[in-house]
């Protein structure tokens, strides 16, 4: 209940102090949970608090940056953390750094490609980063860019069709990545499809690699 960012979660939160994750509340980004957070500033989990994206933390984070884990600051989204992490690279998690998203953080990590974590890059969703992948094709991890969901991975998975790993293309949620499941369906993981949060959204190949399944 904790990370769920719904204004009525936080709501009931405020009802049951008893229930808070004060650590799982500290990486909450809503404004309804930082507003909880600012109020009760003795129980907030620091460590967490790095990967809080939300603005109105920010100036807690820089002014107890020592307390934070670099992990979390590393995956943190927003463009003023990052900033901090330009000054304070020995704070930096570069394999984190390699899955986050954000183009700040990605400017950031083309600051030092001998870091880069090719793996974090491959599932990174961040236009860049394909564009990255296609100089270096060689350090491709065609695992884990079978799960990436950037049309543009895609793209470069149907260039590549025998390098697809069929099971982490089934949890893949991009519509065009069902297609290309669908013309490899005897390999598709059941399990990973099935949990896959757009299964009803697509019907016409989600539903029809199902019922071909079963």
């Amino acid at each position: 209940m904790s990370r769920n960012n719904n204004s009525n979660a936080v709501e009931l939160l405020k009802n049951h102090y008893d229930k808070i994750n004060w650590a799982f509340l500290s990486g909450n980004n809503s404004d309804d949970a930082v507003e909880l957070l600012l109020r009760n500033q003795d129980k907030i989990d620091y460590k967490w608090l790095g990967a809080n994206s939300n603005r109105n933390v920010f100036y807690l984070i820089l002014m107890n940056l020592d307390r934070c884990d670099k992990k979390w600051l590393s995956s943190n989204s927003n463009a003023d953390v990052i900033k901090i992490l330009r000054s304070n690279r020995h704070m930096i998690s570069w394999d984190e750094l390699s899955y986050n998203n954000s183009d700040s953080a990605f400017d950031l990590l083309m600051t030092d490609d001998t870091k880069i974590n090719w793996s974090g890059v491959s599932e990174n969703n961040n236009g860049k980063g394909i564009e990255l992948l296609e100089r270096n094709f060689n350090k491709i991890d065609w695992d884990r860019l079978s799960r990436n969901t950037n049309d543009e991975a895609i793209r470069l998975l149907e260039k590549n069709y025998k390098k697809i790993n069929p099971d982490q293309l089934s949890i893949n949620r991009n519509p065009r990545a069902m297609e290309l499941l669908y013309n490899m369906r005897e390999k598709v993981n059941y399990n990973h499809l099935a949990s896959n949060t757009n299964i009803f959204s697509y019907d016409s190949i989600y539903l029809k690699i199902l019922y071909d399944i079963l």
